[in-house]
């Protein structure tokens, strides 16, 4: 666990990082196929716990139950055009309120920096210097970063190195380029499984939660014609 060294509640010092946006999240091979993840869990979870609550309504309901799956009200569900623009009023409405949502909370302080999941690389010098370890400052950079997804405290230091010897964080360049598929998967699936990912698909499933909710209390006070 991270504690924060200072207050930075209503202090709103920071701006959008367009950089870190595009090249650490949208293009990040790890985001993408962790939002892939995300996308069909939320699927199968969705449709699995309907199912299984159907199967309890069936049991209290017993003959009054209706098992007719009935097809054609779904087809028409799909290819109706007042339904399809219902549906986009909702997904807009849904997406306004979740922008606000999003926006305020930021508004109310800036982010604390925390370490992140880096490598601190060590490799032999070059040809004439002396026998010994090193590391490379061409692949190191600050670790404390307020915006990356990589909030783990690990440190992976490389077998001759001791990281007491470290005088302070400096780690290999941050890079979304990986060796193998694996990699990415394995690194998708920790940033999903992992306490502070569990955290995050909360967040976000927190706000979705709450625009859905507060669209529906607005419609409850439509007057009806």
């Amino acid at each position: 666990m991270i504690l924060p060294t200072r207050n930075q509640l209503f202090v709103n010092t920071d701006q959008p990082d367009w950089d870190e946006m595009y090249n650490n999240h949208f293009a990040n091979p790890v985001i993408q196929w962790r939002s892939f993840i995300g996308i069909l869990v939320q699927w199968v979870a969705s449709f699995a716990a309907w199912v299984l609550l159907g199967a309890v309504w069936a049991q209290i309901r017993g003959d009054q139950y209706d098992y007719n799956l009935n097809t054609t009200v779904l087809f028409n569900y799909v290819v109706s055009d007042t339904k399809a623009t219902q549906n986009t009023i909702k997904a807009v409405g849904f997406g306004a309120i979740a922008i606000i949502i999003f926006q305020k909370l930021a508004s109310k302080g800036s982010p604390i920096p925390v370490p992140q999941k880096v490598d601190i690389v060590r490799g032999r010098r070059e040809a004439g210097w002396k026998d010994g370890w090193e590391t490379r400052e061409d692949e190191i950079l600050q670790t404390f970063n307020v915006n990356s997804d990589q909030t783990s405290q690990k440190l992976k230091y490389g077998k001759e190195s001791d990281p007491e010897q470290v005088p302070y964080s400096r780690v290999k360049r941050h890079s979304s380029h990986y060796q193998t598929f694996t990699e990415i998967l394995i690194d998708a699936l920790n940033q999903n499984l992992e306490p502070n990912g569990i955290g995050r698909i909360f967040f976000l499933n927190t706000v979705q939660a709450a625009a859905q909710f507060i669209f529906w209390l607005a419609c409850t006070l439509l007057p009806r014609f």
